[in-house]
């Protein structure tokens, strides 16, 4: 029972902290995006391949050069939220200074004051939408990290299967279930209460 909390805290460990990560990493890029259309287009591409590319495929590349553990788990991670992150931001920004427009600008406001002020706040909804795709697909490809020594949810699931054992099987499915379920509904009420104010 005990092994059960550690891997649970595991797993929420690897996810807040690839989750974390992601944010403060697509933020400015969705911010260049948002100011710059060369920058949106180029980064909407690498988005696309990212896609492509399965996590578990980023896990054993980065295997001989970082080695096992947290560290190139993390960095798995952190690549498969960002799309879900810079898209939703990047239209985020973008429905924010549709609804203004130079009104800030006109009033005195310098660019970094605007920004954060103004168009971020007003994008909270596509963002909390961003990070609420993207904390489900953490949530739910973590599991894989047990493969290179990381631990998680994924220790039970793939220890179950190699032994037979159902009970274990479904109880790390249930908790990996239970998390993203409840994240989402988390995250969706966060979002329903901030559309209150679009």
């Amino acid at each position: 029972m005990k092994e059960i909390y550690i891997y649970l805290g595991q797993h929420i460990f690897l996810s807040s902290v690839s989750l974390i990560l992601a944010f403060l990493i697509s933020l400015p890029i969705s911010y260049l995006c948002f100011k710059f259309n060369k920058i949106e287009k180029i980064s909407f591409l690498g988005i696309q391949i990212f896609r492509i590319v399965p996590s578990i495929a980023v896990l054993f590349i980065l295997i001989p050069i970082i080695n096992v553990g947290y560290t190139p788990a993390i960095i798995a991670l952190v690549i498969l939220a960002l799309p879900s992150l810079i898209l939703n931001m990047t239209q985020g920004f973008k429905n924010s200074y549709k609804k203004v427009g130079d009104i800030p600008y006109a009033l005195g406001l310098n660019e970094s004051y605007t920004f954060f002020y103004v168009i971020f706040p007003m994008s909270l909804s596509s963002t909390l939408l961003g990070v609420k795709l993207a904390l489900i697909e953490i949530i739910a490809s973590a599991s894989i990290a047990t493969f290179i020594g990381a631990g998680g949810l994924g220790t039970l699931v793939f220890t179950g299967l190699s032994l037979n054992r159902i009970d274990l099987v479904f109880i790390g499915t249930a908790l990996i279930a239970i998390l993203s379920i409840s994240s989402m509904l988390i995250l969706d009420y966060f979002i329903k209460r901030r559309k209150k104010y679009d």
